[in-house]
C-alpha cells in the first residue's frame, strides 16, 4: 500500500526515539476506510533495524486523528483513527508502550492492529527497560488485535497492561500467536469495566507467570466475560489464569499441550487459579468444555479454586488421558471451600480425569449445601474411582456433619472398572456361553449360548431364564445410578439395608442408617472390601449368610479391619456352626470415625482357615 505524502517530519526526542507529524490531503478519510501501513512511518521489518520510532509514530498519529461522535445519543467517547496494518516481516521493538500509552487518556471506541498472518508479521519485542507493549490507560474499548506474531523473551515484559475505571473493556483477538518468555501477557487491574475478553484461534507457546493475571488489590468484581475458544496452550512454565477477583471464564475447543510445570511437585504451576472466597453475585463462573490436557509432569495442577460461595465450576467433555499414567498421581483438583460463605457447585461431566480431587472444607461452613458431583467420569489413576476424591478439614475440630461438602458420583469408573469392560444386555442377542453383561444394577453370566428373548434379567437370582439363555448374578456393581440412583433393592437383607443408602435421622434408630452391601459369593481368604465416605462413623458391621442348600463348614471365622499400614482391627467373630439365614454382628465398644484417607475408610472381611465351603451371603457395613 502506498500513499503520496505531502510531508513528513521526523523530530528526534531526547531519549533516542522519534515521533511523526503527518500531514496530508484526504488522510484521515482514506486511515478509516482502508488503513494505514506501518511502513508509511519508516518501518523496514527486516529483524535488524530498531523500527521502535516508527511505531511509536504510527500510535502518535491514531491518538491525535481520533473524531467526535456525532451520532444521535453519544455517550461522549471518541471514535478512533482508524486501522493499523503491520506487512509481513519481523519487526525490532526496544521500548514499551509503542502501540498503546499509559500517557493516553482520551476515551476512545476502536483500536485495529491487523497483519498478515501469524508468523508472517511478527513484532519481536526485546525491551532495553521494563514495561508492557501495550498500554491502555482507561481509554480505547472495543479492541482488535489480529493476523500477528508477538515475540518477547525478558521475564519482566508484559504484553498488555490493561487500566480500567468504566472505559478500558471489548478485546478481542484473532490468529495472533504469542511466544518466548513474557511476566504475564494480560495484567488487569482499575476499579471498573476490563469486561469482554475474546481469544479465538490464537495459540500460547510461552514461559511466563501467568496469561491474565489480576491480583488481589486496585480491582473489581466488575472484570467479567473471558472467553477462549479453539486455541492452543503450550505453555511451558506458569499458568493460565490467576484471578484473586472477577470472573465468568469459559473455555471451549482448546489444546494444552507441553505443560511441563514448575519443576517442584511441593510448588506446581497453576493452570486455572481461583481466588477469593467473598465475591459479587453472577461472578464466581468458570466452565472448561471440550478440551484436551497434556500434563508431561507431576509439578501441574489443572485447577486451584477458594470459590465456595455462590458460583459454578464446570469440567466437562474434557480429556486428560494423555498422561495419566506416566508418574504417581497427585492432587491435580483442589477445591478449597473453606470459610467461604454460601453453596457453590462443582461439576465434573464426561470426562477421563487424571489424579485426585481434593476437597477442603471447614467444620464453620456446616450452613451451606455445597455440591461436588461427578457424571460419566472415568478417573484414570486409580483402580477404585473413590480413591480418587479425598478430603481435608480445616478450621476448627468439631462434628458439623453437614460442613462435609456432598459428593455425587453417577456413572463414575476408575481405570478398570470392569462395568466398562462388559456389554450391556441387549434383547433378541446372541450369546455364548460364559458371556458377561450388565443390567438393572447387576452383572451376569451366561451359564450356556443361547439367544436372549425380550425380558432383561433383573435382581439378584441363582438362574434367570431370558429366551434360549440362562444367567446367574455375579456381581452387584456400584458407582453408578444404574441402580436407581444407588438405591439398593430388595435382596433379601436384614430390614435395615434393604432401602439401600438412607438419609440420616438419627444415631440411635438403625432404620435410619446408611448401609453398605457387598456381595460373598467365595471361600477363600479375602471375602469384602467396602470403602466409606471420609469422615463416616461406623455403627455396626455385619455378615449375613444367605439361605443355601450346601453343607457349610462346620465352623467359620472372619476379621474386620480397616486398611492401610496400621490397621484397625474391629473384631474376631467365630460362629459355631453357621446357619442359613443367619446375621451375625461384629460388637463395636463404641461408634467408630474412619476419617479422611482411603486406607482408614477402606473396610476388609476376611475369612479365616476354618472357611473352606462355598459360602454366599452379604458383608453389611453400617455408618452415619
Amino acid at each position: 500500500m502506498s500513499f503520496h505524502w505531502q510531508s513528513i517530519l521526523l523530530l528526534v526526542l531526547s531519549n533516542g526515539l522519534a515521533t511523526a507529524q503527518v500531514a496530508r490531503n484526504g488522510v484521515a478519510e482514506e486511515l478509516r476506510s482502508v488503513g494505514i501501513s506501518v511502513k508509511e512511518f519508516g518501518c523496514a521489518g527486516n529483524g535488524q533495524h530498531d523500527d521502535t520510532a516508527c511505531f511509536v509514530a504510527a500510535r502518535h498519529y491514531l491518538e491525535t486523528h481520533i473524531r467526535a461522535d456525532t451520532t444521535p445519543n453519544s455517550d461522549g467517547n471518541r471514535l478512533g483513527a482508524g486501522r493499523l496494518l503491520v506487512p509481513a516481516g519481523t519487526y525490532l521493538v526496544t521500548q514499551p508502550e509503542v502501540f498503546m500509552s499509559d500517557s493516553f487518556t482520551v476515551r476512545t471506541y476502536g483500536y485495529r492492529l491487523e497483519g498478515e498472518g501469524a508468523g508472517l508479521s511478527v513484532i519481536d519485542y526485546r525491551p532495553t527497560v521494563p514495561g508492557p507493549l501495550f498500554a491502555n490507560r482507561d481509554a480505547f474499548i472495543d479492541v482488535h488485535i489480529d493476523n500477528i506474531t508477538f515475540a518477547c523473551n525478558d521475564k519482566g515484559a508484559d504484553f498488555l497492561d490493561s487500566y480500567s475505571a468504566g472505559g478500558a473493556q471489548s478485546y478481542h483477538f484473532s490468529d495472533v500467536n504469542w511466544k518466548g518468555r513474557w511476566r504475564s501477557l494480560f495484567s488487569l487491574t482499575g476499579t471498573n469495566g476490563n469486561s469482554e475478553w475474546d481469544w479465538g484461534h490464537v495459540s500460547f507457546a510461552v514461559e511466563t507467570t501467568n496469561i491474565i493475571s489480576i491480583p488481589e488489590g486496585n480491582t473489581s468484581d466488575q472484570f467479567l466475560n473471558f472467553w477462549f475458544h479453539q486455541s492452543r496452550f503450550d505453555v511451558s512454565r506458569g499458568g493460565v489464569i490467576d484471578a484473586r477477583r472477577g470472573g465468568h471464564f469459559k473455555i471451549t475447543d482448546c489444546d494444552f499441550s507441553g505443560l511441563n510445570g514448575s519443576g517442584d511437585p511441593k510448588n506446581p504451576d497453576v493452570l486455572f487459579k481461583l481466588g477469593g472466597n467473598n465475591h459479587a453475585s453472577g461472578v464466581t463462573y468458570f466452565e472448561c468444555t471440550n478440551s484436551r490436557f497434556e500434563l508431561k509432569t507431576n509439578s501441574v495442577t489443572v485447577l486451584y479454586s477458594e470459590w465456595g460461595g455462590i458460583g459454578q465450576v464446570t469440567f466437562a467433555d474434557d480429556d486428560f488421558s494423555s498422561q495419566a499414567v506416566a508418574f504417581e498421581p497427585r492432587t491435580e483438583f483442589d477445591i478449597n471451600m473453606n470459610h467461604a460463605a454460601g453453596a457453590a457447585r462443582y461439576n465434573f461431566v464426561r470426562c477421563h480425569l487424571m489424579g485426585r480431587v481434593l476437597i477442603d472444607y471447614s467444620n464453620n461452613d456446616w450452613g451451606y449445601a455445597r455440591r461436588v458431583s461427578f457424571e460419566d467420569v472415568q478417573f484414570l489413576s486409580y483402580d477404585d474411582y473413590s480413591a480418587a476424591i479425598g478430603f481435608v478439614q480445616s478450621g476448627p475440630a468439631g462434628s458439623n456433619s453437614g460442613a462435609l461438602p456432598t459428593v455425587e458420583c453417577t456413572r463414575c469408573t476408575g481405570r478398570n472398572d470392569n462395568i466398562y469392560l462388559r456389554a450391556k444386555w441387549m434383547p433378541r442377542a446372541a450369546y455364548s456361553k460364559g458371556a458377561s453383561v450388565y443390567s438393572n444394577g447387576y452383572l451376569y453370566e451366561a451359564l450356556g449360548a443361547g439367544s436372549s428373548g425380550a425380558t432383561a434379567p433383573h435382581g439378584r437370582t441363582e438362574r434367570f431364564a431370558d429366551g434360549s439363555v440362562v444367567w446367574r448374578t455375579i456381581d452387584r456393581y456400584s458407582g453408578s445410578d444404574y441402580v436407581q440412583n444407588g438405591q439398593i433393592r430388595a435382596l433379601g437383607l436384614p430390614s435395615a439395608a434393604q432401602s439401600g443408602v438412607l438419609k440420616v435421622a438419627s444415631i440411635s434408630d438403625p432404620n435410619n442408617w446408611n448401609c453398605l452391601p457387598h456381595r460373598i459369593d467365595a471361600n477363600t481368604a479375602g471375602f469384602g472390601r467396602l470403602i466409606l465416605p471420609p469422615f463416616a462413623t461406623v455403627l455396626k458391621i455385619q455378615i449375613f449368610i444367605e439361605p443355601q442348600a450346601e453343607v457349610l463348614d462346620p465352623s467359620a471365622t472372619f476379621v474386620a479391619r480397616t486398611d492401610g499400614t496400621v490397621a484397625r482391627v474391629f473384631g474376631t467373630r467365630r460362629v459355631s456352626p453357621p446357619r442359613s439365614g443367619d446375621s451375625f454382628d461384629f460388637p463395636l465398644a463404641q461408634p467408630y470415625n474412619v476419617g479422611g484417607e482411603i486406607g482408614s475408610r477402606t473396610i476388609i472381611l476376611e475369612a479365616g482357615p476354618d472357611v473352606s465351603r462355598p459360602l454366599r451371603g452379604w458383608f453389611l457395613v453400617y455408618y452415619m
